[in-house]
């Protein structure tokens, strides 16, 4: 018998609609857009790039203290993440918490991580000789698709919790 926490990582996650990067979203789905026409800001929301670990929830608290919406983003770039379902259950807990300030999407950033550095990593390996430029193809990937994710959603500010800003 399997253990119910050893299956829930390993389920085989689709995009909410065919061509879409996107696997999850909780809240309100934005409009379509086009190349030329972007959506109006919404002045008092922030994306938070979201792990749903012990930073990014205290700044996703702390954030709610400022903003009236919180888009809480959490990212997969294809290799080797699991457990995105607790992220969602841990956004669900502070919607309970703190009144609804907070919508969740998980996106895919597989294409944007591949471009950048699946596709060179034994060039760029061979020339830098370090691991770092995994986690800096990441970060990249990751913070272009949030660049991204404000333009679809209006969404004025962005950040991924790491200064003391946030």
């Amino acid at each position: 018998m399997r253990l119910p926490i050893l299956t829930e990582p390993f389920r085989k996650l689709e995009p909410i609609e065919p061509g879409s990067d996107v696997f999850e979203q909780r809240g309100p789905r934005p409009a379509k857009i086009g190349p030329d026409s972007f959506l109006p800001l919404k002045n008092n929301e922030i994306a938070l790039m979201f792990s749903g670990g012990v930073d990014s929830t205290a700044t996703a608290v702390m954030l709610a203290e400022h903003y009236d919406k919180i888009h809480l983003v959490t990212y997969r770039n294809g290799y080797g993440h699991y457990y995105h379902h607790r992220t969602a259950e841990r956004v669900e807990e502070l919607n309970r918490r703190l009144g609804d300030k907070f919508v969740y999407s998980l996106i895919s950033t597989k294409t944007h991580f591949d471009e950048i550095l699946v596709n060179s990593v034994l060039s760029d390996y061979k020339e830098y000789r370090s691991g770092f430029i995994w986690f800096m193809g990441c970060k990249m990937a990751m913070h272009m698709r949030s660049a991204i994710y404000c333009l679809e959603n209006g969404v004025p500010h962005m950040t991924d919790g790491s200064n003391e800003d946030t």
